[in-house]
């Protein structure tokens, strides 16, 4: 949507604006509500106001994860991993979070294809 758009950091800052406003009125309607600083008989209109801007800020970060996604290349899982240098205790700190953050990306990508294959059988 944002490639589509005239000024894509003008909608882009747009829309951080309005889930940076619905965050902050979800937070002052939740301290009123769990507060009683709500009166009584308002307490439906403030229900609904806050799942309002609970779906504004659902719509802003769920767009956000599906921009992200269709950024995102296909891509192989590596063939090789980083190999540990030496055997002081920072190198194998360091060579595990490699190994841990290749794992994820690649079983992300898997899981993601697979369940995709599944969906159009």
């Amino acid at each position: 949507m944002s490639v589509d758009h005239p000024n894509p950091s003008r909608w882009w800052f747009h829309r951080r604006l309005m889930a940076y406003f619905s965050l902050a009125c979800l937070a002052a309607l939740l301290i009123g509500i769990f507060g009683d600083h709500i009166p009584e008989p308002m307490l439906p209109l403030a229900q609904t106001l806050a799942w309002v801007f609970s779906a504004n800020l659902l719509y802003y970060y769920g767009g956000n994860a599906v921009e992200h996604l269709k950024g995102r290349k296909m891509a192989k899982c590596p063939r090789s991993l980083t190999l540990l240098t030496d055997g002081t205790g920072q190198d194998v700190v360091l060579t595990m979070r490699d190994w841990a953050a290749t794992y994820h990306d690649c079983a992300t990508r898997h899981n993601g294809l697979v369940d995709a294959l599944r969906g159009a059988q």
